[in-house]
């Protein structure tokens, strides 16, 4: 486990201001293309894009070292002076302030590029405003009714799986309560939010939402470092050698999957009389589309 493994798929939508007919038909394609190359640059991906004449939809791979609000700060920067350089573009071309991004997963991916790809011939009963809310209630998400276009909400699930140095059985029984509280304490100093946390005397299991604000492999960084701190504080001399493994796992979820993933993660222990953390591991990285590492 000495690579990092992340599958951070997001589908992130935004407006232009107060939902003008900005984006003319005749420079979409254009528009599209300019989009995804600056998401490429950023080595991210983008697997889909869509939308309508006040509206954009994107399917993209989010780099780790990355967060999400920066990059979409330079997506909409950079497009807005792109489209303002267009004869055919409106010289007051602003996109409104907030967004919405959501993560999904790995076998759910085609059924949300189709999504994206049938935007227009949806679009031609519903409004933007109406498919914005109808996103936020699917996925269970607060928004304000006077400000829902200007705020921004995002709800981004990572299951994350890292294990320790060359898998040596650090993380005993009598340590795991006291260490998950602390890690979940950092995770909530970094503005996420822990779901779940578990796993046995070789690896860990978090389920968390990830901050908008921050890149994953910063706040990766941050719990693995500090937990570390944390296990030699409680005996120097027993665990005055531990360490993570170098590499780790961060696999995007759709919201419908918490509770499965919820309940993977507390049976670990059973789960684990079944099955070892090398074959769990395998697995995990086909499903992701990594079959080239697994032997």
């Amino acid at each position: 486990m000495s690579h990092h493994f992340v599958n951070q798929l997001i589908h992130l939508m935004w407006s232009t201001h107060d939902l003008q007919n900005y984006i003319s038909p005749l420079i979409k394609s254009d528009l599209y293309a300019y989009i995804t190359n600056t998401v490429k640059a950023k080595n991210g991906k983008v697997f889909a894009t869509g939308g309508s004449t006040d509206h954009i939809h994107l399917l993209l791979l989010l780099p780790p070292e990355i967060s999400l609000s920066s990059l979409l700060r330079e997506l909409k920067a950079c497009s807005s002076k792109w489209i303002k350089t267009k004869n055919l573009a409106n010289p007051e071309f602003t996109w409104q302030q907030g967004f919405i991004a959501v993560t999904t997963q790995t076998d759910k991916v085609s059924k949300v590029c189709s999504y994206i790809e049938s935007d227009e011939s949806r679009h031609k009963s519903k409004s933007y405003s109406e498919e914005l809310i109808f996103l936020l209630k699917q996925q269970n998400m607060d928004y304000n009714e006077k400000f829902y276009l200007q705020n921004s909400h995002a709800k981004m699930y990572m299951h994350m799986i890292w294990s320790t140095h060359n898998r040596i059985p650090w993380i005993d029984k009598s340590i795991r309560p006291d260490l998950y509280s602390h890690m979940s304490e950092i995770v909530k100093k970094n503005r996420g939010c822990m779901h779940s946390i578990g796993g046995i005397e070789d690896h860990i299991h978090i389920l968390m939402e990830a901050p908008k604000d921050k890149a994953l492999a910063d706040l990766v960084k941050d719990v693995k470092t500090s937990a570390v701190h944390w296990i030699k504080k409680q005996d120097p001399l027993k665990y005055r050698d531990f360490q993570w493994q170098v590499g780790y796992g961060a696999f995007s979820l759709s919201y419908s999957s918490l509770e499965a993933v919820k309940q993977y993660i507390a049976g670990q222990e059973e789960h684990h009389r079944k099955q070892n953390f090398k074959e769990e591991w395998e697995e995990f990285l086909q499903k992701n589309g990594y079959q080239r590492f697994v032997h």
